[in-house]
C-alpha cells in the first residue's frame, strides 16, 4: 500500500474524517477531498507515490494500470498499462497542464507544488461541503467522482481518457489529433503521411514525416500552432531563463531542432524549450488555451 498512499496536508479534523473513510480507501485505492484539500500524486527525493487499478472488480491486490508523475524537466501526469503510455495531461507550463484544458472544473482548485525536493498536485475543493475522490478503475479509467449527500451515491464528473484524441500518440509522429474533424488525424503543416494507403483507412499508427526535407539553410522558419497540448518530452532541451527569441535563435542553429515553445507561458512567457526529432502526441484543442509552440518549417512552405 505504500506506493498507492497519498500525502494529505495535517489538521486534526482532517485526520479524524480520514480514519471514518480508511476503509474505502484500502479497498477502491482512491483518494477522498474535503475543503482542506489532498494531495493527488507525489513524487519527492526517494520516494515515488501514485494510483494503481485493482487486478478486477473482486480483486483489490495491484493491478496493470498505473496513474503518477513524470518528470523530465517539466512534470506532467501519465496513466499506463504495464509501462505503455496511455494518456499524459500534457506539460506543466506554469499555468495549468498543457492537455488539461478540457477537464478544467469550478468544484475545486488545482495546484502544483514543484522544488528540487519534492513534486505533490493537489485539488482543493471550494466549498465546505463539498466531497470528491479520484479512482483508478480495473478497466483503465482515472475519474473524479462527487459525492451527493442527498442519495449518499457517487456521481461521475469527468473520466480519462476522454475521448479518442486524448488516447497517447493517437495520430503517430508528427501528426495532430483533432476532435472535432472527420477524420480526427491530420499531418502538421509540411508533413504527409509516411503510409498514404493505411491512412486511408483510418490507421494513423504510422504518422507523418516531411513533405521536403529540411537543409538547415536560409529561410527556413517556424509556424506558430495555438491551443494545443505540448508534443511529448523523448528528445528535447530545456532552459527556464532564455527568452522566446532567443529560444528561436537556438532551434533554428541546430539542424535537428524541430520545434519550440516557452516552458512557462505566464507573464507573457519565459523559458526554452526546445524539440528534436519526432514530435509525439499533439492535439487541437476546441477550447483554446494559451500554450503555443513553433514548428519548423522548411521556406517553401512558408511560402518564402
Amino acid at each position: 500500500m505504500s506506493k498507492a498512499a497519498c500525502k494529505f496536508q495535517e489538521s486534526t479534523s482532517f485526520q479524524k474524517q480520514m480514519q471514518s473513510f480508511s476503509f474505502i480507501f484500502f479497498l477502491s485505492l482512491v483518494l477522498l477531498e474535503f475543503s482542506t484539500g489532498a494531495d493527488i500524486i507525489a513524487s519527492m527525493t526517494g520516494l515515488n507515490r501514485f494510483l494503481t487499478s485493482w487486478k478486477n472488480a473482486t480483486d483489490p491486490s495491484r493491478g496493470e494500470f498505473t496513474y503518477t508523475f513524470d518528470n523530465l524537466g517539466l512534470p506532467q501526469l501519465v496513466f499506463r498499462k504495464g509501462s505503455e503510455k496511455k494518456f499524459r495531461t500534457g506539460l506543466r507550463n506554469g499555468q495549468q497542464f498543457s492537455g488539461a484544458v478540457t477537464i478544467i472544473n469550478p468544484v475545486f482548485k488545482p495546484s502544483i507544488v514543484y522544488n528540487k525536493d519534492e513534486l505533490y498536485y493537489m485539488y482543493e475543493a471550494t466549498d465546505n461541503s463539498i466531497v470528491t475522490k479520484v479512482t483508478l478503475t480495473e478497466s483503465g479509467l482515472v475519474q473524479r467522482l462527487l459525492l451527493n449527500e442527498g442519495s449518499g451515491e457517487w456521481g461521475v464528473m469527468y473520466s480519462i481518457p476522454n475521448d479518442l484524441c486524448d488516447d497517447y500518440a493517437q495520430c503517430g509522429a508528427n501528426g495532430i489529433c483533432k476532435i472535432s474533424k472527420r477524420p480526427i488525424c491530420e499531418c502538421l503543416k509540411g508533413f504527409v503521411p509516411k503510409h498514404q494507403k493505411e491512412w486511408e483507412v483510418l490507421n494513423w499508427t504510422g504518422g507523418c514525416m516531411r513533405r521536403l526535407p529540411l537543409t538547415c539553410q536560409k529561410g527556413e522558419g517556424f509556424l506558430k500552432l495555438e491551443g494545443v497540448k505540448s508534443p511529448d518530452l523523448v528528445q528535447f532541451w530545456l532552459n527556464t531563463s532564455t527568452s522566446l527569441k532567443e529560444c528561436e535563435s537556438e532551434c533554428l542553429k541546430n539542424c535537428s531542432c524541430t520545434a519550440y515553445a516557452n516552458s512557462d507561458i505566464r507573464n507573457r512567457g519565459t523559458g526554452c524549450l526546445m524539440w528534436f526529432g519526432d514530435l509525439i502526441d499533439i492535439r487541437e484543442f476546441d477550447e483554446k488555451g494559451e500554450q503555443a509552440i513553433y514548428i519548423r518549417e522548411a521556406a517553401s512552405e512558408l511560402g518564402m
